[in-house]
This record gives structure tokens, C-alpha cells and sequence, in this order.
């Protein structure tokens, strides 16, 4: 049976992904994924759904499990990496917007300042449920 790193460097590889390209992704040092690299078990669910999401590796195919084809069901998956971060960002911000209401007028106006072609759909966006 395959340890947890043989399948993190297989999911990685056939993604075309080092481990530098995979730590930019996760927002870590190289160093972190190198350790995941050489793990027998796998970390905590946590940590696999961060990596999972980021990385763009279905939690079936990042387990090992069997059967599991590699294709993503999250929205992102069809995302290309470099525009990953973009999305958590926004969905971030969405967050945000809803947990601290007190703070919708700064935002708004930080949207029209930075995006004045497109604030009035971002802001539509952020209101929907």
C-alpha cells in the first residue's frame, strides 16, 4: 500500500507540479510540502481539505482511495491555478461582507475606487445568498 507522500507526489506529478509550484499554491514554503512528500500517514481531514482545494486534488484521489478518477466537483476545478487564488480572495471577501455587516460601507467604497466598471455586479454578488 502506497503512503501518503508516494500519493501526494503522484497527484502533484501528474499535474505537472513541483514542489515549489505546489507551496506558491498552498501558500507555504517548500520545505512544508517536501514534509507532506514524505509523510506515511496522512495529516489531519483539515489540512487535506485545505490541500485538496488549493491544489485542485479531489479528497478521494489525495486518500488513495481506489476508483477515484481525479476530477474535481468544486467549482475551481476547471480554474486554472494561477487564478485559484484569485477565487479564495473573493470568496473570502463574500465571508467578510457576511459576518461583519459594519463594514459594507467600506467595502463599497473600496470597490468603486478599485473596480469602477464592475462594482455595482460585485456588489450584487456579494448580496446574493
Amino acid at each position: 500500500m502506497a503512503t501518503f507522500g508516494e500519493i501526494f507526489q503522484e497527484c502533484l506529478r501528474s499535474r505537472g507540479l513541483t514542489q515549489e509550484a505546489a507551496a506558491r499554491l498552498l501558500g507555504t514554503k517548500q520545505s512544508v510540502v517536501s514534509y507532506y512528500c514524505n509523510l506515511d500517514h496522512a495529516p489531519r481531514h483539515g489540512t487535506l481539505l485545505n490541500i485538496a482545494d488549493r491544489v485542485g486534488i479531489s479528497l478521494a484521489e489525495l486518500k488513495g482511495e481506489k476508483g477515484s478518477s481525479g476530477k474535481r466537483t468544486h467549482a475551481t476545478a476547471a480554474v486554472p491555478a494561477e487564478y485559484q487564488a484569485l477565487i479564495r480572495a473573493l470568496d473570502g471577501l463574500k465571508g467578510r461582507w457576511k459576518k461583519k455587516p459594519l463594514e459594507h460601507d467600506t467595502i463599497t467604497h473600496l470597490l468603486a475606487a478599485l473596480f469602477p466598471d464592475d462594482a455595482d455586479r460585485i456588489l450584487s454578488w456579494l448580496n446574493q445568498k
